[in-house]
């Protein structure tokens, strides 16, 4: 499985994006189907740490707060 998720930095904002892909195809067995759930949780941290980058090159307050 490569890449089921992806990261759109459009005009309308920042969002993640869902390939349409088979992501159990071949899978026989347990094993195999909870190796494909970890691979997808493991895609979609990636692509939660690009957007959090993304959303603190736009506007690094948003990460740190300008204290008055």
């Amino acid at each position: 499985m490569a890449g089921a998720f992806g990261f759109d930095d459009g005009a309308n904002g920042l969002f993640v994006v869902v390939k349409k892909e088979p992501l159990t195809a071949g899978c026989l067995s347990v094993e195999e189907i909870d190796a494909a759930i970890i691979g997808l949780q493991t895609d979609l941290d990636r692509v939660g740490a690009q957007m959090k980058r993304a959303v603190g090159v736009r506007n690094p307050s948003a990460f740190f707060p300008q204290r008055t």
